[in-house]
């Protein structure tokens, strides 16, 4: 098989093929974001005038190769074969470097080429620019050399690639739609939950008292007693009317505020690569835990005083995208750390509510529906301030009906944690499968 230089059999950065382009003339428009990393899927819903977009953008003609030249959409794989665009023109970030094939070279072989996993890999190293800035130069791309085939060949590889990757592509999304499932199914159990079915059982062999007398007393006592301590507190316990009707009637609704003590704002600090104290941050949160990869950390004595982290702190994020604001965990590790601004950390009476319960209940479809109806939305993000989180209308039992519920919660979730788990590394066996096919194709060894 032959090498040429890419620069030799396409062009780099070309300008749009000379016509008279009208202002009004509409256009297809792709911004970095409609460009699905790795598979080369292109979001082609927006359209802009011409005259919009003639100035500041990248422009391409159907058939065109884009390629993310900045890091880290590059090094992700953002890059694909425009087709079908408004009366076949296009214009998009300029963030991406353009390829147009030329009769010798097929624009999907171009495509799959430059998608390789090898191929971003060793383009990293060619970078130029300060951190964060990183880019591709277009001289990089001019001076590479790649296989080509004839014309028959290249299309003998991409079909079999694509046969390939259709197949891939399958199983791809049944482990994606058991992924749904699994979500589905988790808020299903949480839901369950807290409408007192998983403990149903126990109550019917436990509970002597059908009433929730004993329960609002608990609370109330609570509240005195803290209130002949501390004069100026005037916290005047109040319980909600059952506004789901949906609980076991030896069971209350109240608000979190008379559950806990307040709460708290996390660091504004400025966090860093390295120091003495890891930072947890709203991406730690994940499926109802804290995931400990991808930390900064902190080495401001003060601030480290100031917001240590203690186990069974139950942390609320409040400020995420629409969908994710409100998602909470709980801290369960010994060993110090400190949580960020974006985080409120619940202080609630031990006495009172389980710390897993409480984490489990903020992730449920019944806090999800409160939360969407007082959070503040802003540009891509929503927030829901402390106040808001304290008022949040909380089911609530015994401690001791509360301790079964964790159990049975813990005991399917994990089942479906470790389900996820094999469908996770199932998803990066597929991908690792997709970059040995394109190393086949193109070191000859595929047809």
């Amino acid at each position: 098989m032959q090498f040429k230089l890419l620069s030799t059999i396409a062009e780099i950065n070309p300008r749009l093929p000379e016509g008279n382009y009208e202002d009004d003339l509409m256009v297809s428009f792709i911004p970095m974001a409609n460009l699905e990393a790795e598979i080369g899927i292109i979001n082609l819903s927006l359209e802009k005038k011409y005259s919009q977009v003639r100035k500041g953008y990248t422009s391409f003609i159907d058939g065109d190769v884009i390629f993310a030249k900045i890091t880290p959409c590059m090094e992700n794989g953002k890059s694909g074969l425009v087709q079908k665009l408004k009366n076949g023109i296009g214009f998009g970030s300029t963030e991406f470097h353009v390829i147009r094939p030329s009769q010798q070279v097929l624009g999907k072989y171009l495509f799959y080429y430059v998608v390789q996993r090898s191929f971003r890999n060793e383009a990293r190293k060619f970078m130029t620019g300060s951190a964060g800035q990183l880019r591709v130069p277009a001289n990089y791309l001019k001076n590479i050399l790649i296989p080509l085939p004839p014309l028959p060949e290249q299309q003998r590889i991409v079909a079999r690639i694509e046969e390939l990757f259709s197949e891939l592509d399958n199983g791809i999304q049944n482990l994606k739609t058991a992924q749904a499932q699994l979500k589905t199914y988790r808020q299903a159990v949480l839901k369950a939950a807290f409408e007192g079915k998983l403990s149903e059982e126990w109550r019917k062999n436990n509970a002597t008292d059908k009433s929730n007398s004993d329960l609002k007393q608990k609370v109330i006592t609570y509240h005195q007693t803290r209130a002949s301590r501390k004069k100026n507190h005037d916290l005047d316990v109040s319980f909600e009317e059952s506004y789901s009707r949906n609980i076991p009637v030896s069971w209350i609704e109240i608000k979190l505020k008379y559950l806990s003590n307040g709460v708290e704002y996390g660091t504004s600090d400025k966090s860093e690569k390295s120091g003495k104290v890891p930072v947890l941050r709203m991406g730690n949160i994940q499926n109802f835990r804290f995931d400990y990869s991808n930390l900064v950390y902190s080495n401001n004595d003060t601030e480290i005083k100031k917001y240590q982290l203690h186990k069974n702190d139950v942390l609320f994020n409040r400020t995420n995208s629409p969908e994710l604001v409100g998602k909470t965990a709980i801290y369960k590790l010994d060993k110090p750390a400190i949580f960020a601004g974006y985080l409120i950390r619940i202080n609630q009476i031990e006495s009172l509510i389980n710390a897993d319960y409480l984490n489990y209940f903020l992730n449920s479809i019944k806090a999800k529906n409160y939360a969407n109806e007082v959070k503040t939305d802003g540009v891509n993000q929503s927030n829901i301030n402390g106040n808001k989180l304290i008022n949040y209308v909380i089911p609530y039992c015994s401690l001791e009906e509360q301790n079964i519920i964790v159990a049975e919660l813990e005991t399917r979730l994990s089942i479906s944690d470790k389900i996820e788990a094999t469908i996770n590394q199932s998803l990066q066996q597929a991908e690792s499968l997709r970059q040995s096919i394109l190393k086949q194709a193109f070191e000859g060894n595929l047809i």
